[in-house]
């Protein structure tokens, strides 16, 4: 039986669970509006954040430099907070730091504020 349209060997109504009380939906709607343009609204600033954080040309990391510049960071000021500990970072073949579209969503997420510590390692 569709929930949608009924049953059409029956012939019956369809049989939404909101539909029992459609008489009163008028009334409530006033009552949702608040509740309703909030969804709206972080739905619309997820939508801004994700289409913020896009890397070009269909990169899965990016450099120092080019992740400073999507934060509005200086290359500089970004090492530091690497140093620091308050971003995640990757590091490749090399050495070399490249940052991830989750490890800056992350950072920004948590509104600047450094990750779960880790154990570190002492250097002898």
């Amino acid at each position: 039986m569709c929930l949608v349209h009924g049953d059409p060997a029956v012939g019956s109504e369809p049989t939404l669970p909101w539909t029992k009380n459609m008489q009163t939906l008028p009334d409530n709607l006033a009552a949702l509006q608040p509740y309703l343009d909030e969804i709206l609204r972080l739905v619309r600033a997820e939508r801004e954040h994700d289409q913020l954080l896009t890397l070009p040309s269909g990169k899965l990391a990016v450099d120092e430099k080019e992740a400073a510049a999507l934060l509005g960071l200086n290359p500089w000021q970004l090492r530091d907070l690497r140093r620091d500990g308050r971003i995640e970072h990757h590091r490749i073949v090399g050495g070399r730091v490249r940052y991830t579209v989750e490890h800056l969503r992350d950072y920004l997420a948590r509104g600047h504020e450094p990750p779960a510590p880790k154990r570190r390692r002492k250097l002898a």
